[in-house]
């Protein structure tokens, strides 16, 4: 094929009279070839097909082209001159026996994708070859693994293609994933080693961040230890590590203790104390000792912290920058001005949350205590506990020993911005603040239960609190023993009840199926025309036979007619003359383990009544009992007794272990709201005897939780039939202020919360 021939340099240096330009000489004109293709020139594309219009073109008019792209590597060939100045590709392609033939206009996409791809299949080949090798060898350094990754990042640069078009041409996209993943941890855990040297050399390093240091260096260990766990056989050298990273964390430690002693700071440590407890609970810092490090610092957090409440009451305790305020700023917290707070604030009279009043107290304290809520929100919101002028969550009272937990808790009424409040003090404290006990060793649950606050019990409940519900005081009183006097006094759902009628379940008189109900067990006798063998794994005697016919059975449970149908009949003692052939059938261990039980409810089966029972007065024989006729489907009246039966046998250690389950199940037994609010408050009595036998720290509080929830809809109830009441009779019926220190008698008896009050939140309770 002819191309068209090269024009003079002198040629060139002249402006083109197309772009409007004056021409010194115009040239004559030369006849213009049609340039042909062939086999040999590269894929056309759309810069190729402009390319004789620019190569008329004057150079400094020439539109760029970037010649390490692509692009410039497709376009067609340019004048001699001008090509030895190109820079060359990094990465040199083969190239490619099958070309498409060059036309007046760009192939299509896929052509163009083909066409890239076997460019690249070549040098995508021999890195998948050289990954396969290094997995096969079973050791991969971390060097060798950043140069497979700086090789695949040049042919992705080169080719301008993505991952999932290279995966036609055997490139290892998966592989190649995991080891970025990798590449991206070891990155994380140097950058992490770095800052923590960076923090620890440095001087002045405060609590905060020397705990963002700590913070990523125990997260990238973490990501490390995982990453020699995958699929990838990278040399991670972990002890190596280890021996490095346990004096870092140690450092790193004490030099945010030692910020908090120099300047004690509540939400800082609360902070720390969440970092080190998620810590201790990682098995990846377990393995390595670095765990032990963590518990020993939590030991001397909780000092720090206990440092902290013995000073919390010092006026020269208050950090950051003070201004008298005005003494129209007192009288607007105690009357909740909330408009006269905010004008204050934002004209600078008002630059700390730490601002105390001639007692001592901090301008937030007394927001709290004089219960305006909406000041304390305020006040919270202008100065957030992390700032140097915040409120300080670790303030307790200097006599009785209060903190702003004890405060809250307390509330009256407690509306849900008091909730709001609760919550967000309850979350940026740490545990030694949350469980923090007053002079009478009581904490805010406490307070709550004394209020009858079931908001905030319900709180500490769903945060996983069981076992402070139990913690006396030191009159001897726990939150739940608490509750439960309060509970007691009023009545509420001290009976169960009544029980249903199951007369309509009773057989007719001339209904004779009663005569061939089962044998007792062990009697060795079969009842006529028995064809089925009941299999029960009894707890105590083991495996025991009862019989019983297959048309009474298949006739009371759909799971056991399906059973019974695919069972083959077998014939007892190899004697056919004594009866039909027996079909098997076994219970469930899980849901009965009782020959007695199994007994009696095949004979309701048959009569339709509940006879002599001997297991009426033990609950947890009544629970498997249940849990059949539930999971059996069996006639809603053996059901019906059997919670009847059950609801009425409660009292007692042995009995209360059905407890939380039959609570929790309360919907699958289809217990009503008046039984389910019994089963809780027989679980507020007996909690304390459950919780020492069981140990399910995750059951229990998801249990009081519950019980919580139904006893509190009933004292509800009550509270709105007693304020009712008194509203009739023209008597106001209400409680003592918080922390009034004597004991409120209500005028009609009736108040939930007015007959029995605590002195200095929640004390012993004592009749007037």
């Amino acid at each position: 094929p002819r191309s068209p021939a090269p024009r003079s340099p002198a040629a060139a240096s002249q402006p083109s009279s197309r772009m409007g330009l004056p021409a010194a000489a115009p040239a004559a004109p030369q006849p213009v070839a049609h340039r042909t293709t062939s086999l040999e020139d590269p894929l056309m594309s759309s810069t190729s097909y402009f390319q004789s219009y620019s190569r008329g073109r004057p150079e400094s008019e020439r539109p760029p082209t970037d010649a390490g792209s692509i692009h410039s590597k497709y376009m067609l060939p340019m004048q001699p001159d001008h090509r030895e100045d190109l820079p060359q590709s990094p990465l040199r392609f083969a190239p490619s026996s099958r070309q498409a033939p060059l036309g007046p206009f760009p192939q299509a996409r896929g052509a163009v994708l083909q066409h890239k791809l076997e460019e690249v299949a070549p040098e995508a080949l021999a890195l998948r070859i050289r990954v396969d090798e290094a997995l096969a060898r079973g050791h991969l350094h971390p060097a060798e693994l950043q140069q497979i990754l700086k090789t695949a990042d040049d042919i992705l640069s080169c080719s301008h293609l993505a991952d999932a078009d290279l995966e036609r041409v055997a490139w290892p996209k998966q592989v190649l994933g995991q080891m970025r993943e990798a590449a991206a941890c070891l990155d994380a855990w140097q950058k992490s080693e770095m800052v923590a040297k960076r923090v620890i050399g440095g001087e002045g390093a405060g609590a905060g961040e020397a705990r963002t240091a700590l913070r990523d260096l125990l997260a990238a260990w973490c990501h490390v230890c995982a990453l020699a766990r995958g699929p990838l056989p990278i040399e991670l050298g972990l002890d190596r590590r280890a021996r490095g990273a346990a004096p870092m964390v140690s450092a790193l430690l004490d030099q945010a203790l030692a910020a908090l002693r120099q300047r004690p700071d509540v939400a800082a440590a609360g902070d720390l104390e969440v970092l080190l407890k998620a810590g201790i609970a990682r098995p990846e810092l377990q393995e390595r000792g670095i765990a032990s490090l963590l518990q020993q610092a939590l030991q001397e957090l909780t000092e720090v912290l206990q440092g902290i409440l013995r000073h919390s009451g010092d006026p020269a305790a208050v950090s950051g920058p003070t201004v008298e305020p005005p003494e129209l700023l007192w009288r607007a917290v105690v009357d909740g001005d909330i408009g006269t707070v905010s004008e204050i604030i934002q004209q600078g009279a008002l630059v700390s949350g730490r601002t105390r009043d001639p007692r001592g107290h901090s301008v937030f304290w007394d927001a709290c205590a004089f219960h305006r809520t909406e000041v304390a929100l305020l006040l919270l919101r202008h100065f957030p506990p992390d700032a140097p002028n915040g409120v300080d969550l670790g303030e307790t009272h200097a006599r009785n020993g209060n903190n702003l937990l004890h405060l809250v808790s307390g509330m009256q009424p407690f509306t849900p911005h008091a909730g709001g409040l609760f919550v967000m003090l309850f979350e940026r404290m740490p545990e030694v603040l949350q469980l923090h006990r007053n002079s009478r060793g009581q904490t805010f649950l406490h307070v709550a239960a004394g209020r009858l606050n079931f908001r905030v019990l319900r709180f500490a409940a769903t945060r996983g609190f069981s076992d402070p519900f139990t913690i006396a005081d030191n009159a001897g009183w726990s939150p739940l023993s608490l509750l439960e006097h309060h509970l007691s006094v009023h009545k509420v759902a001290e009976h169960p009840p009544p029980c249903r009628d199951l007369a309509g379940a009773r057989l007719p008189s001339w209904c004779r199926l009663g005569a061939l109900q089962p044998p007792a067990a062990g009697s060795g006798s079969k009842p006529p025309l028995a064809d089925v063998e009941v299999a029960v794994e009894d707890a105590e005697r083991g495996l025991v036979h009862l019989y019983a016919h297959r048309i009474v059975l298949a006739a009371s449970c759909e799971a056991w007619h399906a059973a019974l149908r695919g069972s083959k009949a077998a014939v007892v003692d190899g004697d056919k003359e004594e009866g039909p052939p027996m079909h098997p059938l076994r219970l469930d261990p899980q849901l009965c383990s009782n020959a007695d039980v199994a007994l009696l409810m095949l004979r309701f089966l048959y009569t339709g009544e509940v006879g002599e029972c001997s297991f009426k007065s033990k609950a947890p024989l009544l629970l498997q009992l249940l849990r059949m006729c539930v999971r059996c489907r069996l006639p809603a009246a053996l059901r019906d007794w059997a919670l009847d039966a059950m609801l009425r046998c409660l009292d007692g250690k042995e009995n209360a272990m059905v407890l939380p389950t039959l609570l929790l199940e309360a919907a699958s037994f289809s217990l009503v709201a008046e039984e389910r609010q019994f089963v809780s408050r027989r679980l507020v009595r007996w909690f304390e005897e459950w919780r020492a036998i069981v140990d399910d720290k995750v059951g229990a509080p998801r249990t009081l939780e519950a019980a919580l929830s139904e006893v509190e809809v009933v004292v509800a109830r009550a509270e709105q039939s007693a304020k009712a009441r008194a509203q009739v009779m023209g008597v106001h019926s209400g409680s003592a202020p918080l922390g009034s220190g004597y004991y409120a008698e209500d005028p009609l008896g009736k108040s939930m919360r007015g007959t029995v009050m605590m002195s200095q939140f929640a004390g012993v309770p004592r009749r007037m």
